[in-house]
């Protein structure tokens, strides 16, 4: 989670580098990670949800398009927002 918002915050949401392995990643693919990683009480504590919020307002302050794993952050947030609003 911290190293989605690092990446983000000094690489950008379209960076991406050769890890030790010689495996290819990306800011994306962090991301990716983060939204099927299970949500326990210890993730919930870390704030995993912010570093998923932090990503897609980077990538809007950027001025990019949102597609493939964005355009799934945008979908879940507006259906978590219409289910707020339903609840009130």
């Amino acid at each position: 989670m911290f190293r989605l918002v690092a990446l983000a915050h000094y690489e950008g949401t379209v960076a991406q580098w050769q890890n030790v392995n010689g495996e290819n990643s990306s800011v994306t693919r962090v991301l990716r990670d983060e939204l099927s990683a299970p949500i326990g009480r210890y993730e919930a504590a870390r704030g995993g949800g912010g570093a998923i919020s932090y990503a897609f307002r980077k990538r809007e302050a950027e001025g990019r398009s949102f597609v493939g794993t964005y355009l799934r952050v945008a979908f879940c947030g507006a259906g978590l927002l219409a289910r707020a609003s339903t609840n009130n």
